[in-house]
């Protein structure tokens, strides 16, 4: 089979509007919350069997924060237009950036796809 892998870093800033946060005197002023983070994702693929069967495996990763994100799908081709489809997703992290707000939502599941 053949394999597939790419790579991104993602760049993203956060700031605050220092004069409307003063008026509105909504929340106090939290440094952490204006920052710029960057994430790290890979992924890769590996088809099996003449691609009847497929395995992903996605990572994404903020080296600052210390936050992760796994996630691997594996695929199965039953016959023509049916695969059968299972995957898992982990996350963790204690900072403020995406993946650490997330590092609850775990998952797996399965399904049975049909094209038609």
């Amino acid at each position: 089979g053949s394999y597939r892998v790419a790579a991104n870093m993602v760049v993203t800033r956060r700031r605050l509007d220092m004069d409307l946060l003063i008026r509105a005197l909504v929340m106090p002023y939290d440094p952490g919350v204006a920052s710029t983070d960057v994430l790290l994702v890979g992924w890769a693929e590996r088809s099996f069997a003449r691609e009847t069967r497929t395995l992903r495996v996605l990572v994404a990763n903020n080296p600052s924060e210390g936050s992760v994100f796994l996630r691997a799908i594996g695929s199965w081709s039953l016959r023509d237009d049916v695969a059968l489809e299972a995957s898992g997703g982990w996350l963790t992290g204690s900072g403020q950036d995406l993946l650490s707000r997330l590092e609850r939502r775990d998952f797996v599941y399965a399904r049975l796809k049909v094209h038609f």
